[in-house]
C-alpha cells in the first residue's frame, strides 16, 4: 500500500469502502463457519472440485458467474423471489470470492491463511 493510501486510510471517518470491507470480513467468517465447519477457507470449493473433476479455481470461478448472473436477474428481471438475499449481498459475495480465488491462485490451497 502506498503511503498516500496509508494517509488516507487513517484518521478521520471510515469510508464507505472501508465499511463495506468490513462487512465482508464478518460475512466471510459467518460462511466460512457454515460451509467449512471452521475447517480451512477453501475447504468446500476443494470437495466441490473432487466431486465434479474440476480445479479449485473452476469451481470457485462458477459461482463468481451464478452471483454475477444473479445480479443481472435481479437487476433486469423481475421482483426478486428470495428475499433474504439483496443486491449488496450478492455484490459482497463476489468480492468474498474474488478475494478467496487469490488465495487459492497465491497459496495453491490456502491452508496457510486460515
Amino acid at each position: 500500500i502506498s503511503a498516500s493510501h496509508k494517509e488516507a486510510a487513517v484518521g478521520g471517518p471510515p469510508s464507505m469502502f472501508k465499511i463495506l470491507s468490513d462487512q465482508e470480513v464478518e460475512l466471510q467468517a459467518a460462511k466460512r463457519a457454515d460451509y467449512t465447519g471452521g475447517g480451512h477457507m477453501l475447504a468446500n470449493y476443494e470437495e466441490a472440485a473432487r466431486a465434479t473433476g474440476l480445479k479449485t479455481w473452476q469451481v470457485m470461478l462458477s459461482r463468481i458467474y451464478e452471483k454475477l448472473y444473479r445480479f443481472r436477474m435481479l437487476r433486469e428481471g423481475p421482483e426478486a423471489q428470495v428475499t433474504d438475499e439483496s443486491l449488496k449481498d450478492t455484490l459482497l459475495d463476489v468480492a468474498i470470492l474474488a478475494k478467496l480465488l487469490i488465495i487459492e491462485k497465491e497459496d495453491g490451497d490456502g491452508r496457510r491463511n486460515t
